[in-house]
């Protein structure tokens, strides 16, 4: 649970951070968030608008083989003890009490700070799920039958989308690129003082989910008080955290296509090379 409010309050500011209009850059990055939210919210319309299109040949794969087609909702979780409401109030709660602690954290240096209303904040998600079909989905579909589950398999496979090709990868790129200009371009001057606010922030956000300060938070919240508590080792490790005042996105717009491709390749084999291994090795 630690780990999952440390990720909310890193992504709750985002560019979404806003600040009085007595910040002399207050105009420039309220445009170059408005640019951004611009463009991810184009690109979930068009991740969504693919999805509804494979929906339907998704679904008759299931019910080809006789299977009950999963809905795309992700059902309710819940534990052994039918926490899973408590739990998600306490989370909830928590999350708002460190989420006050990191705005007090960033007026220290910038006054103005603020963060969005809730009522403001942009789903993530896009509005969408995901269409279920990974190997638990179809097993619990099919009932565990043997014959309906590959006959089900064959048919997704069958259906899935073609990788982009080289030259689709290298278009993507370029608009990716095209976009970020345009962006930036709104920042002008106040570049560095965007910088210098998100560092900050992610500072602040490090230093006030440290383990102390999360368990008690944890121990003055009422809607904690009555369930278990969690186990030890689930906050993320210390090696794992990002540098802040780092920049998250390096500019490979400059570096070009292809010495982003070689770290999208190097990234992912590290990520297959962690995949099995114990904690510590």
């Amino acid at each position: 649970m630690h780990s999952r409010i440390a990720i909310i309050l890193i992504g709750v500011c985002g560019f979404g951070c806003v600040w009085s209009a007595a910040d002399p850059c207050d105009a420039q990055i309220q445009q170059f968030r408005q640019c951004t939210d611009k463009i991810r919210d184009e690109r979930q319309a068009e991740t969504k608008k693919k999805l509804d299109e494979m929906k339907p040949a998704h679904d008759q794969c299931f019910k080809s083989a006789g299977c009950q087609a999963p809905a795309d909702e992700d059902e309710p979780k819940s534990n052994k003890n039918g926490d899973h409401e408590k739990q998600q109030q306490c989370h909830k709660d928590i999350n708002q009490s460190l989420k006050s602690k990191v705005r007090d954290c960033v007026r220290k240096t910038h006054p103005s700070f603020d963060f969005p209303p809730e009522n403001q904040k942009q789903d993530k998600q896009g509005g969408f799920k995901r269409m279920k079909g990974g190997k638990k989905d179809i097993e619990k579909a099919c009932g565990g039958s043997a014959d309906k589950i590959k006959a089900v398999e064959d048919c997704l496979k069958k259906n899935k989308q073609a990788k982009p090709t080289e030259d689709q990868q290298k278009q993507r790129f370029q608009q990716n690129c095209d976009n970020k200009k345009k962006c930036e371009t709104a920042l002008g001057s106040c570049r560095a003082t965007l910088d210098k606010l998100q560092s900050t922030v992610c500072q602040c956000n490090q230093d006030t989910r440290s383990d102390a300060n999360l368990q008690s938070a944890r121990s003055s919240t009422p809607s904690c008080q009555a369930l278990p508590t969690p186990k030890p080792g689930k906050q993320q490790k210390q090696k794992n955290k990002p540098t802040c005042g780092a920049r998250k996105d390096e500019d490979w717009c400059t570096k070009g296509y292809d010495s982003w491709k070689e770290s999208q390749k190097a990234k992912f084999q590290n990520k297959n090379d962690h995949k099995g291994k114990k904690p510590g090795q």
